[in-house]
């Protein structure tokens, strides 16, 4: 993007900008009968015409943003990362660059629209007037697309705790799983003289097969309540 200043006189237009913009460029490309056409209406449909176009090309920007903030919300539930975090950023960004240049824009749209140029005829306000409206609507939809990004980004936030959450929780299911059977073997591994299963004869098996069941109980029971 570059800015661009833009001095009208009766026969004539001149644009002041740093890079090529592609409405003033593509004045060059029209057919020979359109930029005939355009030529003979004057200085001032001329500068409209470049106005026109400016406003068109933040449609297309606005309309491929729209697209990606689509395969945002799509991407977010499906496989969130840090990718997504940094896009959101640079996205806001963009449109935060966007509202200011877009307010510029409508101040010299509402200069106009107040024939504060007397160069340009009342006849042709009403054009200048639907630029105004176009770029009122681009305004409006940036803020509607920067919230969504903030709203994208707070799913994103809810996401990464809930996996986290989820993650946790089946540590702890799993550690379970361990707890007990180490609870029964630490009862059998202390030193004590009288414990009546260690002369018993299934006292062995006995506390293996309680190990065991004890694990498949808390399996099923951890999966009934849909923790795994």
């Amino acid at each position: 993007t570059t800015s661009i200043a833009v001095i009208l006189q009766k026969n004539r237009v001149i644009t002041i900008r740093k890079n090529p913009i592609k409405a003033i460029t593509g004045l060059h490309e029209l057919r020979s009968q359109e930029k005939q056409t355009l030529f003979q209406n004057g200085s001032v449909m001329i500068m409209h015409r470049i106005l026109y176009d400016i406003t068109r090309t933040y449609f297309t920007v606005v309309d491929s943003m729209e697209e990606e903030i689509d395969e945002l919300e799509d991407t977010i539930f499906k496989s969130p990362g840090k990718q997504i975090v940094t896009r959101v950023f640079e996205m806001k960004k963009t449109l935060v660059y966007f509202q200011k240049s877009l307010t510029a824009n409508r101040d010299v749209l509402a200069h106009i629209e107040k024939e504060a140029l007397p160069i340009i005829p009342k006849e042709n306000l009403r054009s200048f007037r639907h630029i105004y409206h176009d770029i009122q609507q681009l305004i409006d939809s940036e803020a509607t697309y920067r919230d969504i990004l903030t709203g994208v980004l707070d799913v994103y936030m809810t996401t990464v705790s809930n996996s986290i959450n989820v993650q946790m929780k089946k540590m702890t299911v799993y550690a379970s799983f361990i707890l007990v059977p180490t609870l029964i073997t630490g009862i059998y591994g202390m030193n004590f003289l009288f414990m009546p299963e260690i002369k018993w004869y299934f006292g062995y098996p006995f506390a293996l097969g309680t190990m065991i069941l004890s694990v498949v109980w808390l399996y099923w029971l951890f999966k009934k309540k849909k923790w795994l």
